[in-house]
């Protein structure tokens, strides 16, 4: 049987260190963590970097492993995460999810378990 690690297409393991020169879009993301917007210019690909909160670090983890669970082990449609510095602080970099109509657009997972709650009711 094949290790689910193989093949992951939600998650990556690698740092993306040149956060610093990434173009800072205005829109901020609501939210009780710390994030910002930003433009990968190669791509023209919008990511979310999103900050551990204060002596809480293993978020970053947390996020991952959720990405993981989520798209990789279920195959639902959630966004890919992965791990990024910005400013010299580390936090996870979570790219922007795609409409049909091919527009980004950033949904937080709270919106995705609102909506499976309600259905199970």
């Amino acid at each position: 049987m094949p290790s689910p690690l193989e093949n992951l297409t939600h998650i990556s393991l690698e740092v993306e260190g040149d956060l610093d020169t990434w173009e800072v879009a205005e829109e901020r993301p609501t939210g009780s963590r710390e994030k910002h917007t930003l433009l990968r210019k190669r791509d023209s690909a919008y990511f979310i970097f999103k900050r551990p909160k204060y002596q809480l670090e293993h978020q970053i983890w947390s996020e991952l492993l959720a990405s993981f669970i989520a798209g990789d082990l279920l195959g639902w449609g959630v966004q890919h995460v992965s791990l990024g510095m910005l400013d010299g602080s580390p936090g996870n970099l979570l790219r922007y999810i795609y409409r049909a109509d091919n527009e980004e657009q950033f949904i937080e997972g709270i919106i995705f378990a609102a909506r499976l709650i309600s259905n199970l009711t």
